[in-house]
Parts: C-alpha cells; sequence; structure tokens
C-alpha cells in the first residue's frame, strides 16, 4: 500500500462530494483516520526517543561522576579489602 498525505485524501473526499460519489466516502474517511493514527504513534516515538536519549545523557553524566567520586575516595582512602564470604554469625534457617 503506498502512504498517502492526509491533505491528498482529504482532497479526494472533496472531489468525490463534488462529483457525488458518496459511495467513495467512507473508504477515504477510514483511510485518512489510519493515517492520522499513525501520524500521532509517529509523533509519539518521536517524543519517547528525544526523552530517552535526555534521560541517557543524565544518567551518563551521573555514572561519569559516581566513577570520578569512587576514584577520589580510593586515591586519598586507606580502605579494608571487605570479605564476601558467608558470615556464620547470622542464621542459616528461616
Amino acid at each position: 500500500m503506498v502512504s498517502r498525505y492526509i491533505c491528498e485524501i482529504h482532497d479526494e473526499i472533496d472531489e468525490a462530494t463534488k462529483k457525488l460519489r458518496i459511495d467513495l466516502i467512507p473508504g477515504l474517511c477510514e483511510e485518512a483516520r489510519v493515517a492520522g493514527k499513525r501520524m500521532e504513534a509517529k509523533l509519539q516515538d518521536y517524543a519517547d526517543m528525544k526523552y530517552n536519549i535526555r534521560k541517557y545523557k543524565e544518567l551518563k553524566t551521573a555514572v561519569r561522576q559516581l566513577k570520578s567520586t569512587k576514584e577520589f575516595i580510593e586515591a586519598n582512602l586507606d580502605l579494608e579489602e571487605i570479605d564476601d564470604t558467608e558470615d556464620d554469625s547470622w542464621p542459616n534457617e528461616l
């Protein structure tokens, strides 16, 4: 199916009305409705994409700042190594 602009469909509706081709109007109206819904969906996708890009940049900046802070802390503090093995002081059964 060839994509058409809503204006082209509207022009065909006007022409069908002038020529009294009433049988074409419901199909053309449905085609215009579908084209409008596709346009709205594309606009929403574009808005979502812009939002996601903005959030990505914000998160990337936050990660960069956290890495910088971590490097600063590691360079200026003598931290003991944390042992990730299980602690026997906690009960094993719940």
